[in-house]
């Protein structure tokens, strides 16, 4: 600045007063917009910073306190005979880690047929990593396949819970060569009633990322599929909408496969497939014209990570992150000009645990733009399972010593907990059908849906074709533990609708007498009166509930429950200890269950003495006489089946039945609460103003009412809407060709209530004002399997022995510094014997190992 002098030579004072004003304003505009520029910088930085912050905490939080659990069940075989005992391990994890899950205690196992109806139910305490339990099978169980089903209570908050499922085929020895019960839905089919159709394929293209991008490189993973759902090999064109080829594909086992191309931006691609002399067209997504892609190439030992954009921004602001489970082990801000456009990071996976990894790149504002699934194998990290045999060629009733041990990439024995199995080997499902096993479970189905046909393919060995058929994999499933949108909203964050159960627990209300309504704030006892009588005290909370536990205990016990303070004016409401189960769909064809039926249809014959053999050779079973039965006490469940069918003549099987003992909480709710657990029907309102529909193409008009019956009588919306749950015993819901038995009154569907008297079933609650007993159910008391020691003479030791599952051993502990050794001996069936071991160490890594043993029967132990 220069001053401005006077004509006198003298600084003009009032001049240079204006020029410092000036001055000084000009300085304060230039400080206050440069901190306001700062500001929005700091402000946008730190905008970005926070919700990528957001997306970082949500799923350290979800890793650490609201992690899923996991369960896995191992069976001592694949197929079983009416009559014989299904003997099984859970293995009970935390989702993430592997290791031993910290939440429940319990677990349920189901054994279920295919119209998913619960046959067997088995409610197991969880001590360490696993429970063992068993379940005998009906001696007049129709022949089929059936499906077993363990969980966890906490395992049911998820949205589309991920339990674990494994298929079994039970042969009925009554039958022998004839096929199998039509109850089981295997009967009606037969070669004619697949169709051979093969014209017809089915392609679907996954472009990795998420979207195609024009201009860029675009890899996208495929499946094709023939008429009935089986992946082939096929090979086929990319081309234009003129027919100009651009690109190649080929598909390899299960019909998966991987290409890439650059495509133009909104133009329309189609692949092209010849199959048996006709050309199919499968239109391909459009590319976009500004986007982003996520492309990650799996080099073993390390990921090659690239993010590439054509978007005005570029990869400006976007954000990076890898997690394994939902343990984050990757997170990077894209800056800087030479990143602008393309982003290429290489990441060691020497510290990453095996399994699915997830990245996903999100926006400056946190929205995900792209995601990539890619399995992280590294030999390295894996823990190898050791069988040793003392023998491999045995002969009749021969001991066998079997070593087992655990290493790591160093060789040094790892602890762990095992499970082991030695059955004939047509017991055993062939290895294309076998479901999974332990290792494949834990670390690819049940983090992908459990959809995965034959994962074991995947891990028979280590080479380059099998690993980039598995990443071919990865392109065309997506990941199910969560979604981006639900996460981010705090969903994950929600109060769990079960807790992890810890044990047995009594819950249940206390209200005004004859109000559910008015809870009551009072001091309850409990008291268990059999085997040395145990009381205990709690105050109810506001709302009147009170809970008890948890408790062990394996038989079922009296228990009452009473209110200490104002027992002639209140009354005490138990919630059942029935759990509550989800319906999982199962997708199978009739293809896939025929081909199994097929598969082992040729061992019914050899399974008929199998569970006489078994009966005969255990010294614990006192065989009697054969005797007409004149009575027997009958489980609750076999009453109400017997008794149903009689009650729901009007149709043969509803599209929906909800017990009401097996929905929680059920004392506190109307009747048509109920229906809010049902698929497709709708309910708004509150008590006693509620309204129903069914939705759905056999609903003549969204508003129409369905028809109501109570005990199958028509009844009024009105007569439903005063009607409570605890007066119902079970709903059946009837839509679109379920309800057309009913006519034009059934046009809108059916909602049959059934009372809770309608059974005449046992009374399980004795209920006065003021106290309740009730019998409460113990956990399952697991049997002992036997295997015979003939190294001892023992008098049962005459009879012949035909054992087709020669050793069941459900718990066998690692120390890390010994091997555990078994012995066992071989029975009368000469043949070949797969010894089957699953486990997990300590750390969290899954094994898994089989190895053969044959009785030829010549080398006679003496």
């Amino acid at each position: 600045m220069h001053k401005v002098l006077a004509p006198n030579g003298y600084l003009n004072y009032k001049q240079d007063a204006m020029i410092k004003q000036y001055t000084r304003f000009t300085l304060n505009a230039y400080f206050t917009f440069s901190f306001l520029l700062f500001s929005f910088l700091l402000n946008a930085q730190f905008g970005e910073n926070s919700r990528h912050d957001n997306i970082s905490g949500k799923l350290r939080t979800y890793s650490i306190l609201n992690a899923p659990e996991k369960v896995y069940l191992h069976t001592d075989k694949d197929v079983y005979s009416n009559g014989e005992t299904i003997w099984f391990k859970t293995y009970l994890v935390d989702g993430v880690s592997h290791k031993k899950s910290g939440k429940s205690g319990v677990v349920y196992v189901d054994l279920l047929n295919q119209k998913d109806s619960v046959l067997a139910h088995r409610k197991l305490f969880s001590e360490g990593i696993g429970a063992s339990g068993d379940i005998e099978i009906d001696p007049y169980t129709n022949q089929g396949i059936y499906r077993l089903r363990a969980y966890t209570q906490f395992m049911l908050n998820e949205s589309d819970p991920v339990l674990f499922e494994k298929p079994i085929f039970i042969s009925n020895t009554q039958l022998q060569d004839e096929a199998p019960e039509a109850e089981n839905g295997i009967s009606d089919i037969s070669e004619n009633d697949i169709d051979t159709n093969q014209q017809q394929l089915s392609a679907r293209f996954f472009p990795e990322g998420g979207d195609m991008v024009g201009g860029l490189l675009n890899y996208l993973g495929f499946e094709i599929k023939d008429a009935q759902g089986n992946g082939i090999s096929k090979e086929g064109d990319i081309v234009e909408g003129d027919g100009t080829i651009v690109s190649y594909f080929k598909s390899h086992e299960f019909g998966l496969g991987v290409f890439n191309f650059v495509p133009e931006a909104r133009k329309q691609y189609f692949a092209v497939i010849e199959h048996e002399g006709v050309k199919q067209k499968f239109a391909l997504p459009v590319a976009l014209e500004n986007g982003h892609t996520l492309h990650v190439k799996n080099k073993g030992d390390h990921l090659v990570i690239r993010a590439s954009s054509t978007a005005k921004k570029g990869l400006e602001g976007v954000f990076l992150v890898g997690h394994l489970r939902g343990d984050v082990f990757f997170e990077h801000h894209i800056k800087g000009p030479s990143s602008r456009f393309e982003y290429i990071y290489k990441l060691s996976t020497e510290r990453l645990s095996d399994g699915v990894a997830h990245f996903t790149l999100f926006s400056g504002n946190g929205e995900p733009l792209c995601e990539r699934l890619v399995f992280v194998d590294n030999p390295d990290n894996d823990a190898v399972l050791n069988i040793t045999t003392s023998k491999d060629n045995l002969g009749y009733r021969s001991p066998v010593d079997v070593n087992l041990e655990i290493l790591n990439g160093e060789k040094e024995r790892l602890e762990g907990e095992l499970s082991l199995s030695v059955f004939q080997m047509n017991h055993a499902l062939a290895p294309e059908q076998a479901p999974t096993n332990i290792k494949t479970w834990l670390l690819l189905n049940s983090d992908v849906g459990g959809t995965i046909e034959n994962p074991g393919y995947f891990f028979e060995d280590d080479s380059g074709y099998r690993k980039r058929l598995l990443d071919a994999l990865m392109l065309t499933h997506g990941w199910r533990r969560f979604a981006w949108k639900e996460f981010l909203l705090d969903s994950v964050d929600r109060v769990a609708r079960f807790s992890p159960e810890k044990g047995i627990m009594i819950n249940g209300k206390a209200t005004a007498y004859n109000n559910a309504y008015q809870p009551m704030v009072t001091e309850v006892q409990l008291t268990f009166p059999e085997k040395g009588v145990y009381q205990e005290n709690q105050p109810t909370d506001a709302k009147g509930k009170f809970s008890f536990g948890p408790f062990f205990f394996q038989d079922t016990i009296a228990a009452v429950v009473e209110n200490m303070v104002n027992k002639e004016g209140s009354t005490i409401f138990v919630d059942p200890s029935r759990e509550t189960v989800v319906s999982v769909a199962t997708s199978k064809s009739k293809r896939d269950d025929f081909a199994k039926f097929k598969r082992v249809s040729r061992i019914v014959k050899s399974n008929a003495t199998a569970p006489e053999i078994d009966f005969n050779l255990d010294p614990k079973v006192t065989r009697l006489k054969e005797v007409k039965v004149i009575g027997e006490q009958k489980s609750l469940k076999q009453l109400v089946d017997e008794q149903i069918d009689e009650i729901t003549t009007l149709y043969s099987e509803p599209s929906n039945r909800i017990f009401v003992d097996s929905v929680r909480d059920f004392a506190h709710q109307s009747a048509i609460d109920l229906l809010r657990l049902v698929p497709g029907v709708s309910v708004a309102g509150a008590y006693p103003n509620e309204t129903v529909q069914i939705r759905g193409p056999g609903s003549i008009n969204s508003s129409g009412s369905p028809l109501f019956l109570f005990d199958g009588a028509p009844v009024s919306l009105g007569f439903i809407q005063f009607l409570r749950a605890s007066e119902v015993l079970f709903v059946d819901v009837l839509k679109d060709n379920d309800a057309s038995l009913f006519g034009v009154r059934g046009a809108n569907g059916v909602i049959a209530f059934y009372g809770d008297r309608t059974l005449n079933l046992p009374v399980e609650v004795e209920q006065s004002p003021g106290w309740t007993n009730v019998k409460v159910p113990g956990f399952y008391k697991g049997r002992e399997f036997y295997s015979p020691d003939y190294s001892v003479e023992k008098p049962e030791h005459k009879d012949l022995d035909y054992r087709t599952t020669l050793h069941w051993e459900p718990k066998i502990l690692l120390n890390g510094e010994d091997e555990a050794s078994l012995r066992l001996f071989t029975g009368d069936t000469a043949g070949e014997y797969l010894i089957t071991v699953e486990g997990m160490t300590t750390e969290g890594q899954p094994v898994f190992q089989m190895s053969k043993i044959e009785v030829d029967g010549y080398n006679t132990w003496e």
